[in-house]
């Protein structure tokens, strides 16, 4: 056979096998691909309305997750009142979970220290709607990427890599587990409304009032004392002003003598804000009929009282 003709055949070989193995891809059954991938999250742990969080054995420092009337609230080990927990924060991570997949990375007990996923070592993560158990996770270290977790299923001794940033949600920022943070999830905005929904506003201290705040159809009108005039300027104050934000949330007992108010009304609803003396001369501030008590800068009285 000549040289010309053994290259031709040659060629035709390697073509030849190059379609073969294309076929040959194209016709593997579908979802082999997708098999590497396991969903372990479900649509019912997004539905929980009490979830716990806990590191090790370290019950003094665990955080419990609780809707009581449609609100999350946050209960501490070194607290004996409850935090207002930020919803959308809440409901993001536990949407997040309930969607969790995950690839399958170990499947024996003995390589759990590795992960840092033995109890002692992980973080704990469990849900519940009423008394049943929904959900019990650990979650270890974390994976070759700053966004992803070794985590593992309590009725599971496999160890999945997934592509959540779980430790970071609770301020943990090393490598393996550590106690979580309740910072991140501690909502600190006192009381915030759209500025069109805003009809009326009145500031008492002392028991006299100082200012009152109308929309009228001509626009937004002030009275001190016994005048009332326009004031262009009350959307700029307001702006200012809204959404209330605190420094920290303390114990209800630190409310004590109040000293002003100020009553809010809007197109749907009256809210009364109540102000006493707070430590450092600062102040507390506590929405009427709530059971928090936040604390706020001296600087945020002082635009009440001159607005």
């Amino acid at each position: 056979m000549s040289r010309r003709n053994l290259f031709l055949l040659t060629g035709l070989l390697v073509f030849v096998s190059l379609i073969y193995f294309i076929l040959q891809r194209s016709a593997r059954p579908p979802g082999v691909t997708e098999a590497l991938w396991v969903r372990l999250g479900k649509d019912s742990w997004k539905e929980v309305d009490r979830w716990e969080v806990f590191w090790g054995g370290n019950q003094t420092q665990k955080l419990v997750f609780r809707r009581l009337d449609g609100e999350w609230q946050i209960k501490t080990g070194d607290k004996d009142y409850p935090l207002p927990a930020r919803a959308s924060s809440v409901e993001d991570f536990l949407g997040d979970l309930s969607q969790l997949v995950g690839e399958e990375r170990a499947a024996q007990k003995e390589l759990w220290p590795r992960f840092a996923l033995t109890p002692d070592q992980a973080l704990h993560l469990k849900g519940y709607q009423g008394s049943q158990e929904v959900f019990y996770l650990y979650v270890g270290k974390r994976g070759p990427a700053w966004e992803t977790n070794f985590i593992r299923v309590k009725s599971s001794p496999k160890v999945y890599l997934v592509y959540q940033n779980l430790l970071s949600r609770f301020e943990i920022w090393k490598e393996k587990p550590a106690a979580p943070s309740v910072k991140p999830w501690v909502d600190l905005e006192i009381w915030s409304a759209p500025l069109a929904d805003l009809k009326e506003l009145a500031f008492y201290w002392q028991g006299k009032r100082l200012w009152q705040l109308k929309k009228t159809a001509e626009g937004w009108k002030i009275l001190k004392k016994t005048s009332e005039s326009p004031f262009p300027k009350a959307e700029e104050k307001l702006r200012a002003l809204f959404p209330l934000v605190a420094q920290e949330v303390v114990a209800p007992k630190a409310f004590s003598q109040e000293k002003g108010r100020l009553e809010i009304k809007t197109a749907y609803k009256e809210v009364t804000l109540l102000v006493a003396p707070g430590p450092k001369e600062g102040y507390l501030v506590k929405v009427s009929g709530k059971p928090y008590v936040y604390a706020v800068e001296k600087a945020l009285l002082e635009k009440l009282r001159q607005f």
